[in-house]
């Protein structure tokens, strides 16, 4: 049963000791639209009929060192999947999604000229 003030409205509930936090809404980032990749030939045609490529098969793929590969990986640019349980000598593998997001961060750096 609730008690009625003289004019006859409803008294305040109490509180509960608890806090209600509201807090904002996330703002959601819209991405922008990418832009389709196009790939080598060679690279398309190594991931015919493989889901997934080697280290030494993706540098035959985009014609370059071994190195040039590895710094990709090291510094981020060309992700990858890793086989087995080492950590001192691991096993990479790099799927055609892989190879697209380092062509896309390649061709959208501001070193290269367009």
């Amino acid at each position: 049963m609730t008690a009625r003030k003289a004019n006859g409205r409803k008294r305040p509930k109490r509180s509960t000791g608890r806090r209600v936090i509201v807090r904002p809404r996330k703002q959601v980032k819209r991405r922008r639209a990418k832009a389709p990749v196009s790939l080598p030939p060679r690279v398309l045609k190594a991931f015919e009929d493989k889901y997934y490529l080697t280290l030494p098969k993706l540098c035959d793929a985009m014609e370059v060192s071994h190195l040039t590969v590895r710094a990709y990986v090291d510094r981020g640019m060309l992700p990858f999947r890793v086989v087995g349980v080492g950590t001192k000598r691991m096993h990479r593998l790099f799927t055609l999604a892989d190879v697209k997001v380092l062509w896309r961060r390649i061709s959208n750096a501001p070193h290269v000229a367009r």
